[in-house]
């Protein structure tokens, strides 16, 4: 079937900011059909995607009298012949994971703005829209006739399958905070300036100004899991789900930034066990790692900051100028734990750049990778505070780059004077390892990883010797670091060896291991990824039998293999 003998006897073209999936519809109805099905078979697409954000414009422009790259710009996909490309809404890059989080599951309209203006706007697209910002009413996402969901394939614009008419459905009103929440986002979508918005709820419009909708939506979800922890939208639904995020993000962001403190003031989920933390630095460091380490996170976000700053110095009575703009008298810094974090402020964009291009500042995992320890490792060592003594008071930061060149070099120095100290001293024995291969140990601790750093800065462990200049050089005595680790660890650790080592000692194969764990006559626990083998189930398993393990092999009484 040749393209020409394809066309519609209506070709209506798309409105500029028209839903695809919506404009399906549009001419679907237009052609008297009673479903986009029919569009879809007629151009040789699968039925399945008059409801997929996967719809192939090129294959539907052809039907309707265009040029096949004519309907890109409404292509739900950034590359419109690859399916696996980034999701968009029109010209909007909407991130990674967007088919998920922003682009809608569910179907949901405005009545009244259908009827004002004869198709559906590409703002219903989103899963965020749940009230029209112009009618101030709630969404409408079932029919008030059969009670089911609203679907793409239905017969019209405005009707259901049922036959109902959705202009005849009762509408509710929507809270003033949702409904100017929802002006935002619909000014975002179709480029228009939010500075011009009447609103009373108090947002801050000049902030959000220059944020891009993509940017816009993942701050949303952010902040909500952030507050209220992660929901699974399958359990809830799709709309209170959705409702839950915008009413959470209303709590924060109106009648900025007295929500802000109350949220800070409040009972939140900041840390990163998403457990709320009675420790207000904990939870300060929390969020500010959680928020800096956002993708979409960047400078235009600053503002955030700058209230949570001023909010933890309110908490300390301390003096927000005094901090970022004269050197305390007290050199002990650890009363300051906010001074690695301050210095944002005052930084032109054209400067920060060049701090980044000369290495002056250093993200989260270049810090890491310079300091030679893992991350986790590396928070783990913040949050505790081990490193405020070396912090330096005026040096410059961002939240994407919150560690400077400077507070580094000061910890790798004083790791070259533990190094000086520690080759005074004697050596218990000649077998060392490298504290690299310590800290890279899935099955080792975190906890025990971090005591073991923070005894080293300490001097409580001594380096003897180092390869590089990092924390992936300290050469340590291992003897010494077998018994800190042994006392250091849970008991029923200690009191187990390794799986592999069951078989080495032994002499067996492991096969036969995990055989007799299976039958029950060898205890085994399971640490982090590690399973362990309890010694006293050994020597039971030993003294049952009478018989060495080996032994019970070629009895046969045991097992077979």
């Amino acid at each position: 079937m040749t393209h020409d003998s394809c066309l519609l006897v209506r070709t209506p073209a798309p409105h500029n900011d028209e839903s695809l999936l919506g404009y399906v519809l549009r001419i679907s109805e237009e052609n008297g059909y009673q479903s986009p099905v029919e569009i879809a078979q007629l151009a040789g697409m699968s039925v399945q995607h008059v409801n997929s954000r996967h719809l192939p414009v090129r294959k539907l422009a052809p039907i309707v009298g265009l040029d096949s790259q004519d309907l890109d710009r409404y292509s739900y996909l950034s590359d419109p012949v690859d399916p696996a490309s980034r999701f968009k809404l029109n010209h909007h890059d909407l991130g990674p994971r967007a088919r998920m989080h922003h682009l809608g599951r569910g179907v949901r309209i405005c009545p009244l703005c259908i009827k004002e203006g004869g198709f559906i706007d590409a703002f219903w697209d989103l899963a965020i829209s749940i009230a029209c910002p112009r009618h101030s009413i709630k969404a409408l996402f079932k029919c008030h006739a059969c009670n089911s969901k609203i679907e793409w394939a239905r017969p019209g614009l405005l009707s259901c399958k049922c036959g109902a008419d959705y202009l005849e459905a009762p509408l509710e009103g929507a809270s003033i905070e949702t409904v100017e929440l929802m002006q935002i986002i619909y000014a975002k979508t179709h480029d228009q300036s939010i500075l011009g918005l009447r609103q009373v709820s108090q947002f801050p419009l000049e902030n959000f100004e220059d944020i891009a909708l993509g940017q816009f939506l993942h701050m949303l979800r952010t902040f909500a899991f952030l507050s209220i922890g992660y929901q699974k939208a399958e359990l809830l639904g799709e709309y209170e789900y959705v409702t839950n995020i915008v009413v959470c993000f209303n709590s924060i962001f109106s009648n900025w930034p007295n929500g802000f403190i109350g949220y800070l003031q409040g009972d939140n989920k900041l840390t990163y066990s998403n457990k709320p933390s009675q420790n207000f630095w904990k939870k300060f460091r929390g969020l500010y790692r959680a928020l800096s380490q956002g993708f979409w996170f960047d400078r235009k976000c600053n503002f955030i900051f700058d209230e949570l700053v001023v909010f933890g110095l309110k908490k300390m009575r301390g003096s927000l100028y005094d901090l970022i703009k004269v050197e305390p008298k007290n050199k002990d810094l650890s009363h300051i734990p906010l001074v690695k974090r301050l210095n944002f402020k005052e930084l032109t964009h054209e400067n920060f750049l060049k701090l980044v291009q000369l290495k002056q500042i250093r993200t989260n995992v270049t810090a890491a990778r310079d300091l030679g320890l893992p991350q986790k490792v590396l928070f783990a060592l913040d949050d505790l505070g081990v490193f405020n003594e070396f912090g330096v008071p005026g040096c410059y930061k961002s939240p994407s780059h919150p560690w400077n060149k400077k507070e580094l070099d000061n910890i790798l120095s004083k790791l070259q004077n533990i190094l000086e100290a520690g080759k005074l001293r004697k050596r218990e024995s000649k077998n060392t390892i490298h504290l690299s291969r310590l800290l890279g140990r899935n099955v080792l601790d975190l906890g025990v990883k971090v005591s073991i750093v923070m005894d080293i800065l300490d001097q409580k462990i001594t380096v003897h010797d180092m390869v590089g200049s990092n924390f992936g050089g300290p050469i340590l005595d291992e003897d010494v670091v077998k018994k800190y680790i042994f006392h250091r660890c849970p008991k029923n650790y200690r009191d187990s060896v390794p799986l592999c080592d069951v078989s080495i000692e032994l002499s067996i194969p492991g096969l036969l291991i995990d055989s007799l764990i299976h039958l029950g006559f060898l205890t085994a626990i399971k640490h982090d990824s590690e399973v362990r083998v309890r010694i006293s189930a050994i020597v039971t398993a030993c003294f049952r039998f009478s018989v060495t393990v080996k032994a019970l092999v070629f009895e046969g009484s045991v097992i077979v293999v």
